[in-house]
């Protein structure tokens, strides 16, 4: 009997030791956490935000920007190396704001404005991105140069006089329509004169009736002497004396007289008044 009840309590023991060694004890655990300093987060937005220079004088801009030595956007301009192409697209390329075609499209345009032409005309020696210098410049080189300014001078030129006859024939074409709207309506005033205040279908147009009634003017005859050129008149035609100026006096009697509408009339002495 008292090996059993030792039995049991070695069995007991033996439980209470396997529950103990069971029980699982918190295990703390570490999260690690990437934070990006000021500096960083700034760069990653610039980075993000950058865009390609697609314009050609914002790329000319540029490169005076970052090769002030070697190219300018105003002034005396200097000849460049044989091969800077190449140069720029080493230098430029790796930073994604400019494309090669873009940059050989401002490259092209830059050596060949009338800046750099002169300089080349000019004679002397290329420079690098540093404006360190070079070789001399040949003779066809600076010839080639002097060619291309003079042909380019001469179309500017020719395009320019074609521009100013546009603009002088448009011109021409608005106050020869006005000229012709003007006459137009000095040849209506006259009929309507001519009838007396009478309206196209007959019928007495009583306004312009009274008007011709009650307009008296009193004009004195032209006189020899004042038969001229540049003499301000007045010619009669039906009931309204017209003002102008005499531009012309004829051996046969006749006078031509610019009226203030700008139509130019021919006209006989006693059909003159003074003004």
């Amino acid at each position: 009997m008292v090996t059993s009840e030792k039995t049991s309590e070695t069995l007991n023991d033996v439980t209470a030791t396997t529950a103990e060694a069971t029980v699982e004890t918190p295990v703390e655990t570490s999260v690690e956490t990437s934070v990006e300093t000021p500096t960083e987060v700034a760069a990653s937005a610039v980075a993000d935000e950058v865009e390609k220079l697609t314009d050609v004088k914002q790329i000319i801009a540029f490169l005076a920007g970052k090769f002030p030595l070697c190219f300018n956007v105003e002034g005396e301009a200097k000849p460049l190396k044989i091969g800077i192409f190449k140069d720029l697209a080493e230098q430029v390329g790796d930073e994604g704001i400019v494309s090669r075609t873009q940059l050989r499209q401002a490259l092209r345009r830059y050596t060949s404005s009338w800046r750099y032409l002169k300089c080349v005309a000019k004679g002397g020696v290329r420079i690098d991105l540093c404006g360190e210098p070079g070789d001399a410049l040949e003779t066809d080189h600076i010839e080639h140069a002097v060619k291309e300014l003079e042909q380019s001078k001469a179309k500017f030129e020719k395009s320019r006089k074609a521009m100013k006859d546009k603009k002088i024939y448009k011109k021409s074409q608005k106050e020869t329509g006005e000229h012709t709207r003007k006459q137009a309506k000095f040849n209506s005033s006259k009929q309507r004169s001519d009838q007396g205040g009478k309206k196209s279908d007959g019928k007495v147009d009583k306004k312009a009736d009274n008007k011709v009634k009650n307009k008296v003017v009193e004009l004195l005859p032209l006189t020899p002497d004042n038969n001229k050129t540049g003499t301000a008149v007045l010619v009669k035609f039906g009931q309204s004396p017209v003002p102008g100026v005499i531009k012309e006096v004829s051996t046969k009697g006749e006078i031509h007289v610019q009226l203030n509408s700008g139509m130019v009339i021919k006209t006989k002495f006693e059909n003159i008044f003074l003004a």
